[in-house]
């Protein structure tokens, strides 16, 4: 499966990287907004980690976006995670 993880935070992106790597992802992309990961994710993306607080495009944007860009595609599925400090 490959795996788009979305987040404006490197820290953030890197444990999501790792534990997906832990559980057998073998394919992951990572991208630091909604308009990169817009860009990067296409067909072949199974699934998206995205942080739901980012500046430029949110979370909730880049889902709405994917949502209509996918309607030609197969079935995906999308993730939304936050988290506060």
């Amino acid at each position: 499966m490959k795996c788009l993880v979305v987040d404006d935070s490197a820290i953030t992106r890197r444990i999501l990287v790792n534990s997906l790597r832990m559980i057998g992802f073998k394919e992951i992309i990572e991208a630091g907004d909604g308009k990169a990961a817009l860009n990067l994710c296409d067909s072949s993306v199974d699934v998206v980690l995205t942080d739901w607080n980012m500046p430029g495009m949110a979370g909730v944007e880049l889902v709405r976006s994917l949502r209509a860009k996918r309607k030609t595609w197969s079935r995906r599925r999308t993730r939304g995670s936050t988290a506060t400090s």
